[in-house]
């Protein structure tokens, strides 16, 4: 009786912590040596300039991890097999060492980390959290500090949104706190941005 109790005990747990998002396997890597660059969030995380496994490990390289989906569940930058300080900055949105994601229910949660894989923030974003559709595409992002409050990044935004409209043009809008419309960052007066994207996914 005792050991079916247990055996019952483990697998709720582990249906919770599936549930909740915290269970995540990679199935297969990719290497690059690049980011390309990114003016919004909204664009997917992808690598250029892909390299083999047994060549990138001798340079500053990122490797993707991938679920059985093939989402992508952690971006990391490293170098002989370790993680390292990204001295790269190709991108706005990885400047640290490594970022994993998680996914639970219609969420799409980032954390980051350093080059000793202790979780640090991001500027002052502790988390970042996408709001998927039904069919997996981003609606909106929040940012949390490490108490869960809804903060704003170093570009003054608690939130963007996105809208799908005709065409496949995709329109941002990003808020303050206060629920004011702002830049989409310091220096570039644009508070509505329409983008469309080519075959590959980059802005075209």
């Amino acid at each position: 009786m005792n050991v079916k109790i247990i055996t019952i005990l483990l697998v709720v747990l582990n249906i919770a912590f599936i549930a909740r998002g915290e269970v995540q396997v990679a199935t297969s890597h990719r290497y690059y040596y690049h980011l390309p660059f990114r003016e919004s969030p909204y664009e997917a995380m992808v690598g250029i300039h892909e390299a083999k496994q047994n060549e990138a490990i001798q340079r500053n390289h990122f490797r993707f991890s991938y679920d059985k989906q093939g989402r992508v569940i952690e971006v990391a930058f490293m170098r002989n097999g370790k993680l390292v300080i990204n001295t790269s900055h190709d991108n706005f949105f990885m400047l640290q060492s490594k970022i994993a994601i998680e996914y639970n229910g219609d969420k799409e949660q980032w954390s980051y980390y350093n080059f000793r894989n202790e979780r640090i923030t991001n500027g002052p974003v502790y988390k970042a959290e996408y709001t998927l559709d039904k069919k997996g595409n981003r609606v909106a992002l929040s940012y949390y500090d490490e108490r869960g409050q809804n903060i704003q990044s170093d570009w003054d935004v608690a939130r963007y949104v996105w809208e799908k409209l005709e065409n496949g043009v995709v329109k941002e809008n990003r808020y303050n706190l206060k629920g004011e419309q702002v830049t989409i960052r310091p220096g570039f007066d644009f508070y509505e941005v329409r983008m469309t994207f080519d075959k590959n996914g980059y802005v075209s």
